[in-house]
């Protein structure tokens, strides 16, 4: 059964998530402090993290703080947010928030949805990339077996980097997620100290900069395996050829040229 760490008080909008919670079946954690969203008291790990924001003294640490974990996080609020206020958590971390007053079903729907995804993170908790692997839970990273000697906010920017590959990060973005200064520059050394860390101990070249835009896993990426030591590569569309568009379509292969024994026919490699 997925367990929810809950950080509310006692007021409407805590019993309205209590409430949410119990009709859908789900164990609930009470959690005191916002560390405790990371496993109350010692207890089994949480598969969801819901919160009051008005409980949370740095929201956006704690949005940051939970993000390499992989626990998704919910925040509650009590007033309406300006889109400041909201982007910031979203882009340090959480997955969602809810304003109050909100309907039970549309409450419940969002926890669903975060219970979904994180089914499917706790699969993937170690990436890999070509001979890098990053193991969350540990927060241990390896090139070839090797381990990596990496600083938390190196590690912080290889999991970003790695839990999205293809998507193209800003590194305002990156920052705020590593919990350093949003100024632009402030990724650059962090980043040029873990690409020389993976280069030199025999792994791939990270950090691809898209120029205007931000930065990216690599140019060549591979899926993130499921299963430790498998990466599978991404397939690659054939190149469209231009026909004349009067000539007949190619007869489709029916079988091998009985001359040489091989069949006939496009060949898509």
């Amino acid at each position: 059964m997925p367990l929810v760490a809950l950080l509310a008080d006692d007021g409407l909008i805590g019993r309205s998530a209590r409430f949410c919670l119990a009709q859908d079946g789900l164990a609930v954690l009470e959690a005191e402090t916002p560390e405790d969203l990371l496993g109350v008291s010692g207890r089994t790990r949480p598969t969801l993290a819901v919160a009051m924001i008005s409980l949370l003294p740095d929201p956006v640490a704690t949005s940051r703080d939970l993000f390499p974990s992989g626990i998704p996080l919910l925040l509650l609020s009590g007033q309406p947010l300006d889109p400041h206020a909201e982007t910031s958590y979203l882009r340090a971390g959480a997955d969602d928030v809810v304003v109050a007053p909100f309907h039970p079903s549309v409450f419940q729907s969002r926890v669903e949805a975060l219970l979904r995804r994180a089914t499917r993170w706790q699969v993937t908790r170690r990436l890999e990339f070509d001979r890098l692997v990053v193991d969350l839970d540990d927060r241990i990273a390896w090139v070839g077996g090797r381990a990596l000697d990496l600083t938390r906010t190196e590690f912080d920017l290889l999991a970003a980097l790695m839990s999205r590959p293809l998507h193209i990060q800003t590194r305002r973005e990156l920052a705020e997620q590593i919990g350093l200064r949003t100024e632009d520059a402030s990724v650059a050394p962090h980043l040029s100290r873990l690409r020389r860390k993976v280069t030199e101990a025999g792994g791939p070249h990270i950090g691809q900069a898209i120029r205007g835009i931000g930065l990216r896993l690599t140019s060549t990426y591979r899926a993130p395996s499921v299963t430790a030591g498998f990466s599978a590569p991404m397939t690659t569309a054939p190149m469209a050829t231009t026909q004349d568009p009067t000539a007949a379509p190619p007869e489709p292969s029916t079988g091998p040229d009985p001359a040489t024994g091989s069949r006939s026919g496009p060949e898509f490699g």
